[in-house]
Parts: C-alpha cells; sequence; structure tokens
C-alpha cells in the first residue's frame, strides 16, 4: 500500500510539472509587455502590417505564404519595389487577402473574423493597428485570436532580435530565429566597434530620411 501511494505521488508530481511546462510552452510576452497564450497551432495568421514579410520569410523560408490569412498592404504600397522582388519569389501573396489600406482605421475586424485567423501580429506603432487600439485588440482575443505585438521602427537596434525571437517561439521557428539573431548580432558589431574606436569629437552628425521620393 505505502508503494502504490508513493508511486502515485511521484505520478502525480510529475503530471503537475508536465502540466505547467504545456502552460509555459504556450505563454509568451510581446514588445508591449503583455502575457499572450497563444494557441495550440498556429494556422492563420493576420499581418497588422505586410512589411512584417521580409521577417516571416527569414523564419518560415519557402512556406512564407501557407499560413497567412490577411494582411494589410502596405508594403506593396510604401515599398512597390520590394514587394514586388518578394512577389516574383511568392506568387501566392497576390492571393493573400488585404484586411484594410494603410492606416489601424482601415483595419477590418469583420474581414479577419470570417478568415478564421487564430494569430494577429501587430506593430508597437506603424501604419496599422497599435498598442493603443485597445478596444480592437480586446474584440480579436474575445474572438479566439491571439495577438502578439513586435517591434522594428520605434527601437530597431534593440527590439529587432527580441521581436524575431518572438516571432520564433509564436511560429515554431526558434532555431532559424536565433540562427538570424546571431547574424545580427554579428553583423551589427562590425559597426559598432569601428564607431567606438572614433573619439567623440570626431564622429559626424548624420541626416536619414527614411522617405525619401515619395509625397
Amino acid at each position: 500500500m505505502l508503494r502504490t501511494r508513493v508511486i502515485a505521488a511521484l505520478l502525480g508530481g510529475l503530471f503537475c510539472l508536465w502540466a505547467d511546462f504545456t502552460l509555459a510552452a504556450r505563454t509568451v510576452t510581446d514588445l508591449a509587455g503583455r502575457s499572450v497564450e497563444l494557441p495550440d497551432e498556429v494556422n492563420r495568421i493576420v499581418l497588422g502590417e505586410s512589411r512584417y514579410i521580409p521577417a516571416l520569410a527569414i523564419l518560415e523560408g519557402d512556406a512564407l505564404p501557407d499560413r497567412l490569412a490577411g494582411m494589410l498592404p502596405d508594403f506593396e504600397m510604401t515599398d512597390p519595389g520590394g514587394y514586388a522582388q518578394y512577389l516574383k519569389a511568392f506568387p501566392e501573396l497576390a492571393d493573400v487577402p488585404r484586411v484594410g489600406h494603410t492606416s489601424a482605421d482601415s483595419f477590418s475586424l469583420e474581414s479577419v473574423l470570417a478568415m478564421g485567423a487564430d494569430l494577429a501580429i501587430f506593430s508597437l506603432e506603424g501604419h496599422g493597428p497599435g498598442a493603443h487600439n485597445g478596444q480592437l485588440i480586446d474584440q480579436l482575443q474575445r474572438a479566439g485570436i491571439a495577438v502578439v505585438f513586435i517591434d522594428f521602427r520605434q527601437n530597431p537596434l534593440l527590439n529587432t532580435p527580441k521581436s524575431m525571437a518572438l516571432l520564433g517561439e509564436v511560429l515554431g521557428r526558434q532555431e532559424r530565429a536565433k540562427t538570424f539573431n546571431q547574424f545580427y548580432r554579428q553583423q551589427l558589431m562590425k559597426v559598432t566597434d569601428v564607431i567606438e574606436q572614433i573619439p567623440e569629437a570626431n564622429k559626424p552628425t548624420v541626416f536619414l530620411h527614411s522617405r525619401l521620393g515619395l509625397h
């Protein structure tokens, strides 16, 4: 009897550990600091900005279009040349439904719900819905659609590797995200290591224009 109780207690403890591990594996913290419970499988993704396509292509490879349920058309409208390159590599992108135009106000909740999406990827700030669109986020989550926030814009040097690691976790592409982040850090150090050797008085000022030629 004692042996049976000991075995039962051990099995019960192992079950609790397994349950805790499973729950932890399905929960992530996004770039808005939110704890997000993920679906068991991510099969239908909506992009709050289609400019995330290059990031997803790094992680998804040839499978890039397979899980795209919908996206805003900002990539093709703000960078038609870049979008054309991806469209040539992935002609299926032309068939991905658009869920608005180039603003958060145009994002169609009804379209997303009709697509059967289980995950929405938004940016902290950009063309699509942001972290301040609380009502939309609440509506999506109540409909069973997980929402995660990434950032390649507000603080790109710090948040790009964080966002890629988050996407890797969400999409089940952790190793690819790790490989990219290692490459990212190596390339960044080629710049920062040189800059650190320049005396402060000799550092030039630099002007960057993000939308040169656009009206």
